[in-house]
């Protein structure tokens, strides 16, 4: 049995045009798509190295004026913390404090130091001008950034919480003291004036005088008035740490 296929002129232009379209499909996918699609991540790739070339002129552009700043900025923080102590352990603190009452002539009857923990806080005086503009502490995500020389060309910026207090000094640490010291009573005076004159980095929070009297057998039946005078101060050691 012989089968016979009849195509008429219209089925063999459908055919020719099916196969022109397969053939042009089949190109336009493994050929011109690849190459279209290569020619625009070039072109995306050069678009972004202009724009990064361009970044890094303009921070090179800014650089001489960024440093000037930050060597300002260095000069201020250095002439701002000029006054206070590097900073110590609890066995230097008594070392120095020590070491200033004997100076005097006087002597040590007990000495306590409590190290801070975290960086110093300071509220300023409620009804001062610098109270009414200091605005609440409050936590919020800021985006940190680096503003040191070796990152200003290398940016990675990234988003971090962070705490707002305006109150809070980065660095600065202060060491609560209580001691108590005996001896003459103008040496005592002189010790607190010192402490007030020549010790920036010292604050007196509070001072107490008290003066004790008792008598003692001498030679013989005589007999003695002892008079010991005592003054118990307490101070803040503010110290700066400036690693941090």
């Amino acid at each position: 049995m012989n089968l016979e296929i009849k195509m008429t002129e219209r089925d063999k232009k459908l055919i020719v045009l099916l196969m022109v379209i397969v053939v042009a499909a089949i190109f336009g996918f493994f050929v011109i798509y690849p190459l279209t699609k290569s020619i625009s991540d070039e072109m995306l790739e050069r678009e972004y190295q202009q724009n990064l070339q361009r970044e890094n002129e303009e921070k090179q552009v800014m650089l001489p004026a960024t440093q000037s700043m930050n060597e300002a900025l260095y000069k201020d923080l250095e002439a701002a913390t000029a006054d206070f102590y590097s900073y110590m352990q609890s066995l230097q603190i008594d070392k120095l404090l020590t070491g200033l009452v004997l100076s005097k002539g006087l002597e040590s009857k007990s000495l306590s130091i409590t190290m801070p923990t975290e960086y110093l806080s300071l509220a300023p005086f409620y009804a001062s001008d610098a109270a009414k503009t200091t605005p609440e502490v409050t936590s919020q995500t800021t985006e940190a950034s680096d503003t040191s020389l070796d990152s200003y060309l290398d940016e990675d910026p990234n988003t971090e919480a962070v705490s707002s207090d305006p109150n809070l000094f980065a660095g600065l640490y202060c060491a609560a003291v209580s001691m108590t010291v005996s001896g003459e009573q103008t040496l005592l005076q002189s010790l607190v004036d010192d402490l007030f004159m020549n010790y920036p980095s010292i604050r007196i929070t509070s001072l107490s005088w008290s003066t004790k009297t008792g008598t003692y057998q001498g030679e013989g039946d005589t007999y003695e008035i002892l008079t010991e005078n005592t003054l118990d101060l307490r101070l803040d050691v503010y110290m700066y740490d400036g690693r941090e």
